[in-house]
C-alpha cells in the first residue's frame, strides 16, 4: 500500500516538472517572439527615415527634427528586441 502511494507521488512529481519545463519553453518562445517583433518595429523606423529625408517639402531643420524623435523611439526598439530575442533563443540552443 505504502508503495503504490509512493509510485503514484513519484508519478505525480515527474509529470509536474514535465509540465514546468513545457512551461519555460512556451515562456521563451513567446519571449522571441516578442522580442522579434519589437526589433521589426524598431528596423522599421529606421527604414522610414529614407522617406523623412527624401521628402522635399520638409526643411533640413524638420528632417533633423524627425530624424531624432525616430531614433528616441526605434533605437530602445532594437535594443529590446534584440535582448528579448537573444533570451528566447537561449532555450533552443
Amino acid at each position: 500500500m505504502a508503495e503504490a502511494k509512493l509510485k503514484a507521488a513519484i508519478k505525480e512529481s515527474e509529470n509536474f516538472q514535465k509540465q514546468i519545463e513545457q512551461l519555460s519553453t512556451i515562456k521563451s518562445f513567446t519571449q522571441l517572439i516578442s522580442g522579434l517583433g519589437q526589433f521589426a518595429a524598431g528596423l522599421k523606423g529606421i527604414i522610414n527615415l529614407t522617406k523623412v529625408w527624401k521628402n522635399e517639402n520638409l526643411s533640413t531643420g524638420e528632417k533633423i527634427l524627425q530624424t531624432i524623435t525616430n531614433l528616441t523611439m526605434s533605437l530602445p526598439m532594437l535594443i529590446n528586441g534584440l535582448n528579448k530575442a537573444n533570451e528566447g533563443f537561449k532555450i533552443f540552443s
